[in-house]
């Protein structure tokens, strides 16, 4: 509370009466300048060779801490109180206590500055919000998978019309595919909700500032992937640790092979859409912000917010068939070489050009499991039969040395085609946040 003329006056002694040890006597505002002290702290004014700086200093007594105050009525009205000697801390109140106690745990929680909430809050509503977006998109997807397969002759829709639509899960790639395509489609919709309610950005600052360039660096991901994929195959057919078994082969019940290829077509399509989304885009750009400050700098912040991303990517891998945590270890590198598009660009479209053909190619085009995952049909049916160290055994080439060599490849493969296309640089504009509303002129999502 403001304090009355009356209670700001201080009653000093004269610096020869205080040197005495004598108290105040009269009012000096030049002597409390000159450093006498407040009437009531006499504790103070006792100290051997008392100084004013060394009387801030000295613990309160039970008498200088207590605060006299105005009958209730009369504070109501309007007066303060009459008695304050804290004139060390002069704006400090009971409630001014409280409201900084407020303040404080609002500050763990939201931005002034940025008027949003802060990365970590960020990161996990949005963890929340797609993970009950992917258990209600279940359902209806279950019905329109069936009804494509039923369009290229598969016997899917019967499963449905004989019994439960939850029936359809225990078939294992079937099942994968429906409830990988419902993380998908929730990470995008919460990503693309979160970024403009929440994040208070454009979908196209996660990574999608389309344009001539966006479309050239995606082609070069496509074939990138598909070149690294290829190699692999060849090497192990070279050297004896990969098997053709056969040709348009499909392994799950009731499918097709050109209902089952389309469909892991897609559904590669949408994983390296949302899984970039996810780690490269959402993770990296607001793990980027959250870390970025006076202390960390921009290039280290990014570049933690970097590896920290690519772990977590890793971590989410570690629930698929097959899964150890050396093939945990391999996926966060993977992470890590997909993410240099994004971290040297700052645009998704090398990263995600690259996931999906990596990815199509592995499981639909030379017949290798993906993740642990099994396909539902491939042009090409192989086997790994050599050491699980160098192919990867039932997760696959990203599991051993073939694909974490083909990892390191891409990567030096990455920065060359970056390096021609207009240099090397760390896109440290990622870990600064900038409102959309300030751009009044782009209406553009």
């Amino acid at each position: 509370m403001v304090r009355t003329k009356e209670v700001h006056t201080l009653q000093m002694q004269e610096i020869g009466a205080h040197k005495g040890g004598a108290h105040p006597t009269k009012q000096d505002a030049c002597a409390h300048k000159r450093g006498a002290h407040p009437t009531n702290a006499r504790n103070w004014c006792t100290q051997k060779r008392c100084t004013p700086n060394k009387c801030k200093k000295l613990v309160r007594t039970k008498e200088v801490r207590t605060l006299q105050w105005q009958d209730n009525g009369a504070h109501k009205r309007g007066a303060y109180p009459t008695n304050i000697i804290n004139w060390c801390e002069p704006n400090i109140t009971p409630l001014g206590v409280q409201v900084k106690i407020l303040q404080g745990i609002k500050g763990l929680f939201w931005n002034n500055e940025e008027k949003r909430l802060r990365a970590f809050w960020r990161l996990a509503l949005h963890t929340a919000l797609w993970f009950v977006l992917s258990i209600v998109l279940t359902v209806p997807l279950i019905f329109l998978i069936s009804l494509f397969d039923f369009l290229f002759g598969g016997d899917l829709a019967k499963v449905i019309l004989g019994g439960s639509p939850m029936q359809i899960l225990e078939n294992p790639w079937v099942g994968t595919a429906i409830l990988s395509m419902a993380t998908g489609i929730s990470v995008l919709l919460s990503t693309f909700i979160l970024g403009k309610w929440v994040d208070r950005r454009k979908l196209r600052e996660f990574g999608f500032k389309f344009s001539h360039k966006w479309w050239v660096d995606f082609a070069f991901g496509l074939g990138l992937g598909a070149f690294l994929m290829g190699a692999i195959f060849l090497f192990g057919l070279l050297t004896g640790t990969v098997q053709v078994r056969g040709y348009f082969e499909t392994y799950s019940s009731g499918v097709s092979f050109f209902s089952g290829f389309a469909q892991s077509l897609v559904f590669y399509i949408l994983v390296g859409v949302y899984e970039e989304v996810l780690s490269r885009g959402y993770h990296l750009i607001n793990l980027a912000e959250g870390l970025n400050s006076k202390f960390i700098g921009k290039k280290a912040a990014l570049i933690s917010a970097f590896v920290i991303s690519s772990l977590i990517f890793g971590l989410l891998h570690l629930d698929n068939p097959s899964a150890t945590w050396i093939s945990t270890l391999t996926i966060s590198l993977a992470g890590i070489f997909l993410g240099l598009g994004m971290l040297l660009t700052g645009n998704l479209a090398i990263p995600i050009g690259l996931h999906i053909t990596w990815n199509f190619f592995q499981g639909s085009v030379f017949g290798f499991p993906v993740s642990g995952m099994n396909h539902v049909a491939t042009l090409i049916a192989s086997e790994t039969v050599g050491p699980q160290w160098l192919a990867g055994g039932p997760f696959g080439p990203e599991a051993g040395v073939m694909g974490v060599a083909a990892m390191v490849i891409g990567s030096m493969l990455t920065m060359l085609w970056i390096r021609r296309r207009g240099g090397l640089s760390l896109q440290t504009q990622l870990v600064l946040y900038t409102s959309s509303g300030d751009d009044q002129d782009d209406k553009s999502f």
